[in-house]
């Protein structure tokens, strides 16, 4: 695994100073603390720490629950898929404790050249990813009329990524494509370059937002799929909980409230430290250009999650909530 140039040193015990509103703020990143992430909607969350010298992000996110089972990692923090992690956690294959969502979910079922008129079937050629995880089952429970006795009209693809790609032309395998799961900023993108062209017949049509659907079908019990998670190794935990606590509520709690309630702070974040705009999607796996397209005037499109999801704070969804949800969804 290769990790990314990095930016600012730390200081002896704690560095990176940010600007809010014109007033400095210290803003709290331990030097010892050492993360891996994926790349992705998940570094929104934490982008301090995605900035800073503390901070692996990969675009191989199959090679990190290797990470999570070995004991002797280096990385004492962990970002990975919720339920997947904690399978492993429960399983007693991982030695990691879970601290919180950084994001619930940003999936939407869309049409291709289709209109408010049209419903989807269990008939039609539908694209979709990864077979059985927890958003599939999410997808299934607020809409099980497009799947089949044998769910063979579902064709299953690697990732977001490889959806999109089929997206662009319409096709899958030869088959043309009726409808997909695919998720933000992926859908974003990929509506910009076929909504925006020339071609009338290859538009791209958000026909369900997964979220909204949950919160409706379940009486607003659940209005979130559990996406990605933050974890602390248990030894770490235990040695230095006041740190851990710390970066939570001075660091991450302050960027998942400016990813959800003030992107515009994260953009002139970026602008004061120079980050550049390919410096930023080498590390975080989009273009910083879509932060305030997704997130302003509290549209959320990356599902960034509440800092109160955090266990430190008000409404913490827990193991116990996300094994409750999985449950109902199965």
């Amino acid at each position: 695994m290769k990790k990314i140039t990095k930016i600012g040193i730390l200081g002896a015990v704690f560095a990176l100073a940010g600007c809010t509103n014109g007033t400095n703020k210290q803003y709290l990143i331990n030097e010892k603390i050492n993360l891996l992430t994926p790349v992705g909607a998940p570094t929104l969350g934490i982008y301090e720490t995605i900035l800073s010298s503390n901070s692996t992000s990969t675009s191989t996110p199959t090679s990190i629950p290797v990470e999570l089972q070995n004991n002797n990692t280096e990385y004492n923090m962990i970002v990975f898929e919720s339920s997947n992690a904690l399978k492993l956690i429960n399983a007693g294959k991982s030695d990691f404790k879970f601290l919180g969502l950084l994001t619930k979910g940003n999936f939407h079922f869309v049409g291709y050249n289709k209109s408010e008129n049209d419903v989807p079937s269990k008939d039609d050629y539908i694209v979709s990813f990864q077979k059985g995880s927890v958003t599939d089952l999410a997808l299934k429970y607020v809409l099980p009329s497009i799947y089949n006795e044998n769910n063979d009209n579902i064709h299953y693809l690697n990732g977001v990524s490889q959806v999109a790609t089929v997206l662009k032309s319409g096709l899958h395998e030869g088959n043309k494509v009726d409808w997909a799961l695919i998720a933000e900023p992926s859908l974003h993108m990929i509506k910009q370059a076929n909504n925006n062209d020339d071609n009338l017949e290859n538009d791209i049509y958000e026909y369900l937002d997964v979220n909204e659907a949950l919160k409706t079908k379940t009486n607003g019990q659940y209005d979130y799929v559990p996406q990605a998670g933050l974890f602390v190794k248990n030894s770490f935990y235990n040695e230095n909980k006041d740190i851990v606590e710390e970066y939570l509520k001075e660091s991450v709690s302050v960027n998942l409230d400016n990813a959800l309630n003030h992107p515009e702070k994260i953009v002139s974040y970026l602008e004061e430290n120079s980050v550049t705009g390919e410096d930023f999607s080498t590390k975080f796996g989009f273009s910083k250009d879509l932060i305030v397209p997704l997130q302003g005037n509290s549209k959320n499109r990356f599902g960034i999650a509440s800092k109160d999801n955090l266990i430190t704070g008000k409404k913490f969804i827990s193991e116990q909530d996300i094994a409750s949800f999985i449950s109902l969804v199965s």
